[in-house]
């Protein structure tokens, strides 16, 4: 019985352990950001990866990353994920799961190839807290 109790808490404080990243929030998105400013374009490509857009304009040059995604979410988290809705009650006595859609647009202002600012928007703009080291 004393193996069987062990062997529980050691289960319990290892699934601590694997969480123990946190929630994703905007904060964290905005930190995880900030680590770009002051280093240059290409370090940001070979990160993230080829950018969904760039253009260059008054010889400044705007790198954009655009992401979404499509979430079913169970019926107790609907209010939780969709505070804009206005019937709320609709949601309330639904059954089904409801698909959100997610997004995150982040643009970099890139001068004399270095990351001098960034922008975001959207509904998906999140990360880990220091361990997150991708977008």
């Amino acid at each position: 019985m004393k193996k069987l109790i062990f062997l529980i808490c050691m289960c319990v404080s290892g699934c601590a352990l694997l969480n123990s990243k946190g929630e994703a929030t905007e904060e964290n998105y905005q930190a995880l950001l900030n680590t770009w400013i002051g280093k240059d374009k290409q370090s940001l490509i070979e990160r993230w990866g080829t950018p969904t857009h760039d253009y260059e304009i008054f010889g400044k040059t705007y790198v954009m990353y655009f992401r979404s995604r499509m979430v079913p979410v169970s019926a107790e988290n609907q209010l939780e994920r969709m505070p804009d809705v206005a019937d709320k009650k609709f949601f309330e006595f639904s059954e089904k799961p409801a698909i959100i859609s997610l997004s995150c647009h982040t643009e970099f202002l890139v001068e004399d190839n270095i990351i001098t600012a960034w922008r975001f928007e959207g509904n998906d703009c999140k990360a880990y807290g220091e361990t997150e080291k991708e977008k």
